[in-house]
C-alpha cells in the first residue's frame, strides 16, 4: 500500500518545489532587473549633477 502511493505523493511534492522554484527565479529576475534601473537612474542623476 504505502509503496504504491508513495511516488504519487513524491510526483507531486515535486511539482510543489519546481513551481516554488519558479516562483523564486521570477522574484529574483525582477529584483535584479529593478536594482539595475536604480542603478543606471542613478548613474544617470549623478552625470547630470
Amino acid at each position: 500500500m504505502d509503496g504504491e502511493t508513495f511516488p504519487i505523493i513524491q510526483e507531486k511534492q515535486d511539482k510543489i518545489n519546481g513551481e516554488f522554484c519558479v516562483e523564486l527565479e521570477k522574484d529574483a529576475v525582477e529584483r535584479l532587473a529593478a536594482s539595475l534601473l536604480l542603478t543606471s537612474l542613478f548613474f544617470s542623476v549623478f552625470m547630470l549633477l
